[in-house]
């Protein structure tokens, strides 16, 4: 889980710069690509939290 998170966090500014002329990633694709990967190393009851916040 952790290199998908990575993975995630590398390529959204990058594909947030090619769409720069057309808004950013979220703003082509939708509110579908906003997405939340936890870091596994958090604790696990401060994850839901921030999730249930949501």
């Amino acid at each position: 889980m952790v290199t998908a998170r990575n993975i995630l966090i590398q390529r959204q500014p990058a594909l947030d710069l090619l769409l720069a002329s057309e808004g950013d990633l979220c703003h082509v694709i939708g509110s579908e690509c906003c997405s939340y990967v936890p870091d596994m190393a958090d604790n696990l009851t401060m994850t839901l939290t921030h999730m249930n916040d949501l």
